[in-house]
């Protein structure tokens, strides 16, 4: 498993065939992230789980479809490899040429363009919240002292 280790391990040993589900997401990434893997597409999951022939290393999946086939599957480990920083789109479904389609559109690249995506980012996945803040200045705690 060290040779999943790091992304720059897996670039650096190449010749990794790696499953990916035909039509998601992850197929550019695969690709286009680590020169010399060859992706092999496949309908589902269970293509994967059940292929007893070697034929493929690994699995590029989500970390949250990867938690739970571990947890079902506790033959097949989940590997986040380290330096990996990849953003998988979030996505809301609503007719094309609508008001609600136009205004969803404006208020995501406001959000974008102001930060608020970067910052919920940094505090949700990153875990920005888990670290610890200094207390704002404050006359009563700074100046008099009254408040610890």
């Amino acid at each position: 498993m060290k040779e999943f280790k790091t992304l720059k391990a897996i670039r650096r040993a190449g010749g990794f065939r790696i499953a990916c589900v035909e039509g998601g997401l992850l197929v550019k990434t695969g690709r286009s992230n680590v020169p010399g893997l060859e992706v092999v597409l496949i309908p589902n999951e269970e293509v994967f789980l059940a292929d007893a022939s070697g034929r493929l290393d690994a699995l590029l999946t989500t970390a949250e479809s990867g938690s739970v086939l571990s947890m079902i599957h506790p033959e097949f480990s989940m590997i986040v490899p380290e330096g990996v920083h990849v953003r998988v789109p979030v996505v809301i479904a609503v007719q094309e040429s609508t008001e609600l389609h136009r205004l969803v559109n404006t208020w995501v690249n406001l959000m974008r363009r102001n930060g608020t995506v970067d910052a919920l980012y940094e505090h949700w996945i990153l875990g920005g919240a888990a670290a610890k803040q200094t207390p704002r200045w404050s006359v009563v705690r700074n100046v008099f002292g009254w408040v610890k």
